[in-house]
């Protein structure tokens, strides 16, 4: 059986102190995640990107 998986987009929408918060977009408006909240050390080795695509995926 295959591993099933889904690729969520997200935009930049607001910074804390230590934190990037981004918001899903969904054409269908029907966010199956919503909100994200990212490291900015970590974006910071990405690059400080304004969007970011996440995968999730199931595995067994």
């Amino acid at each position: 059986m295959a591993d099933k998986q889904v690729q969520l987009r997200f935009v930049r929408e607001r910074e804390t102190k230590t934190t990037v918060r981004f918001a899903e977009v969904d054409p269908r408006d029907d966010p199956k995640v919503g909100t994200l909240y990212v490291k900015k050390a970590l974006l910071h080795d990405l690059g400080d990107p304004e969007e970011l695509t996440v995968t999730i995926a199931a595995t067994r």
